[in-house]
């Protein structure tokens, strides 16, 4: 069993390194996958947010995009989660990650 995850708020989160943000994220996402909550979902796309806009962060424009593009899934994840009544998710073909 995963030990628990802790939040780091984003005032604290830029004192981290990019590779300390990293690990969090990877930590978060996997919590999340296991818990399949909105709110977790949305605090992964504002921990990758945070990695993408520390001064310390250097990395590809590939790999840049693929962060941003991560961070969007998981805030549209969150919000289509957050309200059932919006459409159901086999609509939008959008689904949890399986846990693999």
């Amino acid at each position: 069993m995963n030990a628990p995850v802790t939040i780091i708020p984003a005032s604290l989160s830029s004192e981290l390194s990019p590779a300390g943000l990293e690990v969090e994220l990877g930590q978060l996402i996997r919590q999340c996958l296991q818990l399949r909550t909105p709110a977790l979902a949305l605090v992964i796309a504002q921990q990758i947010d945070v990695l993408c806009a520390h001064p310390d962060y250097r990395a590809a424009w590939e790999q840049r995009c693929a962060y941003r593009r991560m961070a969007w899934y998981w805030r549209r994840l969150a919000w289509v989660t957050a309200d059932a009544t919006l459409a159901p998710l086999d609509c939008c073909n959008i689904h949890w990650p399986s846990v693999g």
